[in-house]
């Protein structure tokens, strides 16, 4: 699995990203924006910071214009992202990476189906995208936080990321890659298949999992066998779950969806970030209380691999 890229992209939403910071923030950071898919648009253009940039009414129009398109960044309403999906995988593309949030779960359900027949990766829904420090960035990560470095992000948090991956900067710890599993319940990509993905990256020396007790979908973590399975990955990793310090139980307050809310009123936050950490001890991996700690803990796993390294 090929998580990163730094080939063509393909942007879908709707005339708002247009005027928005991200599609400059993304071309600033390295992203090669090739063509955006704007229904009603076809024809014009948009004004990058590497020249013009043609827009097109559909994602078939404009992969036979620029057949070298390797992933699709899709902005649209939540209505309308299982269409555009379909639409980018039937075009050829075989990275999606879903910025929006929020998806109705059936659609997810079809999306997923897809994407596996076709062998389609798939980030998301509601994630902020993949950022190399001073590579490239595919998404709606904050750029100005980060650095380069060997170490790798997996966060299943909206913003906790940028915090984390400042205060490794500050303690001297660049980051090699930023990922953004998502928010929604059902999720393409997760903390599993990273992993696979982080195991043979080169630039990776060591890994931070940032996690929080309200993210249902994180529930493969709950399985130490499994866990332990794909943590042999030869790297040193640190996991944080946000809210693990809550002082009483209460019901998960954020529920997207009909299906999910069927199983919300059975889990607490509290309960289920016990469960994440326990999980995670069993299988060895070191805790942070808090996120100031990650960078000293990076470090000590890091120094004990080196010491273990010269002995053997």
């Amino acid at each position: 699995m090929k998580l990163t890229s730094t080939g063509k992209v393909l942007v879908q939403g709707t005339s708002e990203i247009l005027t928005g910071k991200h599609l400059p923030q993304m071309q600033a950071c390295g992203t090669k924006i090739a063509a955006i898919v704007i229904v009603g648009l076809g024809g014009s253009t948009w004004s990058g910071l590497g020249g013009d940039v043609p827009i097109f009414d559909l994602v078939e129009q404009a992969t036979e214009v620029i057949p070298e398109i390797e992933t699709a960044l899709i902005f649209n309403p939540a209505y309308a992202v299982l269409d555009a999906a379909l639409e980018a995988i039937d075009g050829g593309i075989r990275r999606l990476i879903v910025i929006t949030g929020g998806l109705p779960p059936l659609d997810i359900v079809r999306l997923l189906r897809k994407a596996k027949a076709t062998g389609t990766t798939v980030l998301g829904p509601g994630s902020k995208g993949i950022l190399i420090p001073s590579g490239v960035l595919l998404g709606i990560q904050e750029p100005h936080f980060f650095s380069p470095g060997g170490v790798a992000i997996i966060s299943c948090c909206s913003s906790l990321a940028a915090e984390v991956a400042l205060g490794l900067t500050q303690a001297g710890l660049g980051q090699s890659v930023s990922i953004n599993l998502g928010s929604d319940t059902i999720l393409g990509t997760d903390f599993h298949r990273c992993l696979e993905f982080l195991k043979d990256d080169p630039r990776t020396e060591a890994i931070v999992f940032l996690d929080h007790a309200n993210s249902g979908h994180s529930n493969l973590c709950l399985d130490s066998k499994l866990l332990g399975k794909y943590l042999n990955v030869g790297k040193p990793l640190v996991a944080y779950v946000a809210g693990h310090l809550l002082p009483r139980e209460k019901p998960i307050p954020e529920v997207g969806s009909v299906i999910a809310s069927q199983f919300a009123s059975m889990v607490t936050t509290t309960s289920n970030a016990k469960l994440k950490i326990n999980a995670l001890k069993k299988a060895k991996i070191s805790i942070a209380d808090y996120p100031h700690q990650i960078p000293s803990l990076i470090k000590t796993a890091m120094a004990d691999k080196f010491l273990a390294k010269s002995v053997s």
